[in-house]
């Protein structure tokens, strides 16, 4: 991700533009930028996701225009984001009611985001299939982004995040294949 973030800040610079500008259409022609430049490792829309959310959560862009689909508010955390506080090992629980629906280990904190492995609990074959349409809906967000928050949303409505200090209010998740990964808030995620 710095890697990432770091050709962005040359591309702003070349091209003048500040990061309070940066909406779909520009990382459009950053990656075509890219391509163009020779580069083969280029990050596609779904690897932006966290690069973008990192620039919103650091406050380094203070963007929601117009015509920016994604909804930044809903991936942006308004309280103290966790990976500061988080340390490897830690077990964060998801919830459904009193069920158990399966535990995260802290592996990795990178900036914003929190990974680790996922153990299922009871609760989770009748949730599986949601998540996994989420993370499919995310390789077409640009085109598919109502469907994606359709699906999140169902995810929101039933699941808890829960840190080892107790719930948290906003998170943004994704289980998959024995592994998750998460970003947290003490504020909810709910659109302005």
């Amino acid at each position: 991700m710095l890697t990432d973030l770091g050709q962005v800040g040359r591309w702003l610079e070349d091209t003048g533009l500040t990061v309070g500008q940066l909406d779909r259409e520009w990382m459009a022609q950053f990656r075509s930028a890219r391509h163009e430049a020779g580069q083969r490792r280029i990050p596609g829309p779904r690897a932006m996701v966290p690069l973008l959310t990192y620039l919103v959560v650091a406050d380094l862009a203070g963007w929601h225009p117009s015509n920016m689909r994604v909804s930044l508010s809903r991936l942006r955390g308004k309280g103290r984001a966790g990976a500061a506080v988080s340390s490897r090992g830690e077990v964060w629980r998801l919830m459904r009611q009193d069920d158990l629906i399966g535990e995260i280990t802290i592996e990795d904190a990178d900036g914003p985001w929190l990974s680790g492995r996922f153990v299922a609990g009871p609760a989770f074959p009748d949730l599986e299939p949601l998540f996994q349409q989420e993370l499919a809906l995310l390789d077409t967000l640009d085109e598919e982004y109502e469907r994606w928050e359709t699906i999140y949303d169902k995810i929101t409505r039933v699941v808890r995040l829960v840190a080892p200090h107790g719930p948290v209010a906003g998170f943004l998740l994704h289980v998959q294949d024995g592994e998750a990964w998460f970003r947290w808030s003490n504020e909810s995620f709910a659109e302005e």
